[in-house]
């Protein structure tokens, strides 16, 4: 396992956070033909058009050239790419067992870098479909320079990383490199409509699935949305398909401290709702701030279980809260790429 952290760290680089406004001009195209379908980690990737990918027990690679992809992917540590890489590897979670219990995304990346020999310069945040990412910049001891992106997904601890063979060339194309990254899809993710569930105090949109309805009288502080029609006002066992309740609301009117954190308001609701300690919330972002999704199941009031996919962040002292119900726990973990491109489709409406 190491050893494939190292052969993914050959073309990880040196360079400062401030590359991303050197050059924002976008140095490769992207099409929507030119995709890699990565089934086991869960999202399409696209990558430059034109450029060549291949795979072995190293993870993908995908090369500006074909003798740059042949360089990537042999074991002989002695050749090196000419040009720029773009390399994809998943490290099952369950393979890291040196990192304890639920190792926290610091405590992964620090495993890798320091696998790869990484000399490090920086380290920053920006989400990757939603989900809270780490951003490394470094050399490695080949002197391939690069940057990897690091997040957790679908068990595995993710690296995508873009080499080149200098800084200035990862300068120039950092831009694209980021927008390249911002046009992931989760997979299997249903198609999102152009209406939405909006809020005027916490001042966001989100899209929901195509076809969906909206309660036109939900109750205050909350917005539902309903899979099926005929769903909405149902009791909770008569309903057929998946719905959704937007709560958004001050700590105080939620009787939560002012100084409550997020861990403090996921620990109550996930109590709430039923859910024990024994589950481990995802990390994912919500308007530039954490949130934490928890998945488990929720007695129906009539002897049965739903399946619960439950959302929770912090904004400035308002608690949002996504509760979102689904026919059986089966359905619930089917619909996360959805909830995942929904949440990919949160905007802020608040005035710049």
């Amino acid at each position: 396992m190491r050893r494939l952290l190292v052969i993914l760290f050959a073309c990880l680089c040196l360079l400062p956070t401030a590359a991303f406004a050197q050059d924002n001009k976008l140095t490769w195209d992207l099409d929507k033909k030119s995709y890699l379908d990565v089934t086991d980690l869960g999202f399409r990737f696209y990558y430059p058009s034109g450029w060549v990918y291949g795979s072995s027990g190293n993870g993908i690679a995908i090369a500006e050239t074909q003798s740059d992809l042949d360089a990537q992917l042999d074991d002989d540590d002695s050749t090196r790419p000419d040009g720029q890489v773009i390399s994809i590897l998943g490290v099952p979670l369950t393979a890291l067992t040196d990192l304890g219990d639920n190792p926290t995304l610091e405590q992964l990346t620090d495993f890798a870098v320091k696998s790869g020999k990484i000399k490090e310069s920086d380290r920053f945040e920006v989400p990757v479909m939603a989900r809270r990412a780490i951003w490394v910049v470094g050399k490695n001891s080949l002197g391939r320079s690069g940057v990897g992106t690091f997040w957790v997904q679908n068990g595995y601890l993710i690296v995508t990383s873009l080499g080149a063979p200098d800084a200035d060339t990862i300068s120039k194309s950092i831009y694209t490199w980021s927008y390249t990254l911002a046009s992931a899809l989760p997979l299997n993710a249903e198609n999102l409509g152009t209406e939405k569930v909006s809020s005027d105090l916490s001042q966001f949109t989100m899209n929901y699935p195509d076809g969906w309805t909206p309660d036109p009288d939900p109750g205050q502080s909350t917005t539902v949305v309903y899979e099926l029609a005929d769903d909405v006002n149902q009791k909770m066992a008569k309903v057929d398909g998946i719905f959704l309740s937007v709560i958004d609301n001050s700590l105080k009117d939620l009787s939560f401290a002012a100084d409550a954190t997020l861990e403090d308001v996921d620990s109550a609701m996930n109590s709430s709702f039923g859910l024990d300690k024994t589950v481990t919330p995802e990390e994912f972002v919500f308007l530039d701030q954490p949130a934490l999704v928890a998945s488990g199941e929720i007695d129906d009031g009539s002897g049965g279980k739903r399946g619960l996919i439950l959302t929770t962040a912090l904004v400035g002292k308002n608690a949002v809260v996504f509760v979102l119900i689904a026919p059986t726990a089966e359905r619930a973990a089917e619909f996360l790429p959805t909830w995942t491109a929904m949440l990919n489709s949160v905007t802020s409406t608040k005035a710049a």
